[in-house]
């Protein structure tokens, strides 16, 4: 029963029948954990300084964790064959386990002396062995808090942190999927040269007749890697709490951070390969593009024409990543008697550096204030502004039970990663459709109340992005999936304008 798009009423419900078969996959992911700790005050034994009043806290345990995962498609999605797959979804199996000891103790090493209130050590280590390639793992950190008037609580923790591969990093089977939005190289007028396209495997007559592709998709070769190293993460963190006492109502913390990740888990990206493969020529990078070989048709030099064209762009432990930035909180409380009270909370970051270095010694890139495909690859949700905050007010009325709100949430504004003089970014992305080289900052305002109705019920009602603010656009081709969706970036902005919303909540 032939499938007739040209005819009106040429598809028919037989016609659908026909072409229409059922896919089907299923699987599960566990966990299983066993653990034992014991958790007590040695204070109370005595074990303290003659300095502190309170004691030595201390914890320690050990656990044994085992993860395993199972997925078994059916032909339909091993073979590509059900339409809108993209790719072909393939069986993934694969688990591990983990023995772990570790220990946590806090000190007290001067409690109400001159010029310290309270001045506290705070000391933690976890040994992890693996049963895979890389073995055992330690981490540990090390802080002080030091408050040297009760207003005023200064501290500071230098931590070395882990995370081991997940079940997909390690295991998922290699495939040819959607993965590149963008060649330079294609089109009968290329955005690349000759010669920089010759770098990335484009014959002498290639060059200038390779099919572009107008949806902007183009191959990549994506899967697991079961030779991966753990990520390691050095962090800093430095804060300032101010509690005054002549002013019981206000809190405020200013927290300042620096973290830099070590051997980071990820991919490249299609993009950031193929773009720093033409404009540097570095093999590392053009050893990764796989060009459809040439057969004399339509698909020679082609990165998305069957599958025989492609960037290898599997995970791999990859150079470094570093990000600094300070978070600020505060909190106001207001009490007008019989008007009820005002609750006033801020909370900011303000992002510094974002910085990305791709290979140990090579060039590094900055993606704080930008978005782009390469930003997008490494900073995990599109943009990245260097300033978000939200600002909430809460009314706890006169009536018993019910409390309003309004919050104004802020996202700053990011500039598209060419406008950067880093070469690395500026690549060849053309400018933004429709709203230039920036997106400019996004300010939300939601509305809410809850009343408690009895005991054990709530009603919540409220609004969120009360005046309908729609997201940014831009074309589909800056990010893929899962960074970009619908021309936007849902993690970042309202995708859906106004949202309204009711909630009941029963306890029991």
């Amino acid at each position: 029963m032939p499938w007739n798009i040209f005819t009106p009423g040429g598809v028919t419900p037989a016609a659908v029948n026909y072409i229409s078969v059922p896919g089907e996959q299923k699987g599960n992911t566990q966990e299983m954990v066993w653990e034992g700790s014991i958790t007590g005050d040695l204070g109370k034994m005595g074990v303290k300084l003659p300095t502190a009043q309170s004691g030595l806290g201390l914890s320690v345990g050990a656990d044994w964790r085992q993860e395993s995962t199972e997925l078994q498609p059916d032909e339909e999605f091993i073979t590509n064959d059900l339409a809108g797959q993209g790719s072909p979804t393939l069986p993934t199996t694969g688990e591990f386990h983990v023995w772990e000891i570790y220990g946590e103790a806090r000190l007290p090493i001067l409690e109400d002396q001159p010029f310290a209130k309270s001045l506290t050590a705070e000391l933690g280590y976890r040994y992890s062995d693996y049963d895979l390639s890389f073995g055992s793992t330690n981490t540990w950190k090390a802080g002080l808090q030091w408050a040297p008037v009760s207003d005023v609580h200064l501290r500071a923790m230098y931590n070395v942190a882990v995370r081991a591969p997940n079940l997909q990093e390690l295991y998922l089977q290699p495939r040819v999927q959607l993965d590149g939005t963008e060649d330079p190289c294609a089109g009968a007028t290329p955005a690349a040269t000759a010669a920089q396209c010759a770098a990335s495997g484009v014959t002498a007559a290639e060059y200038g007749h390779i099919t572009p592709n107008s949806s902007s998709q183009y191959n990549g070769l994506i899967g697991g890697n079961t030779s991966l190293k753990p990520e390691t993460a050095d962090t800093l963190t430095l804060g300032l709490v101010f509690t005054p006492t002549f002013l019981p109502e206000l809190n405020m913390t200013l927290d300042y951070y620096d973290i830099k990740i070590k051997n980071v888990i990820s991919s490249y990206g299609a993009n950031l390969i193929l773009n720093d493969c033409v404009a540097t020529a570095d093999p590392f990078y053009c050893n990764l593009v796989h060009r459809a070989p040439a057969t004399g048709n339509a698909s020679d030099g082609s990165l998305w024409i069957g599958t025989a064209g492609y960037i290898t762009d599997t995970n791999y432990n990859l150079g470094e990543q570093t990000v600094k930035g300070i978070d600020y909180d505060a909190e106001y409380r207001l009490d007008m008697g019989r008007a009820g009270r005002l609750d006033f909370n801020l909370a900011a970051t303000y992002t510094l550096h974002f910085k990305t270095t791709p290979v140990v010694g090579g060039g590094t890139y900055d993606c704080a204030g930008y978005y782009g495909p390469a930003c997008a690859a490494n900073a995990g949700d599109g943009p990245v502004p260097h300033i978000k905050s939200k600002f909430r007010i809460n009314w706890n009325t006169p009536l018993p039970g019910l409390d309003t709100w309004i919050n104004w949430r802020l996202v700053g504004p990011v500039k598209v990663q060419n406008l950067s003089q880093n070469p690395l970014l500026s690549g060849f992305v053309d400018p933004i459709n429709g709203i230039g080289n920036q997106i400019p900052g996004f300010n939300y305002i939601d509305l809410g109340a809850s009343y408690q109705v009895a005991k054990q019920l709530t009603v919540r009602v409220g609004v969120n992005n009360l005046l309908d603010k729609d997201p940014p656009i831009v074309q589909t081709f800056y990010e893929g999936p899962p960074y970009q969706n619908g021309n936007t970036f849902p993690q970042v902005y309202d995708w859906g304008g106004r949202y309204l919303f009711v909630n009941l909540t029963m306890d029991f």
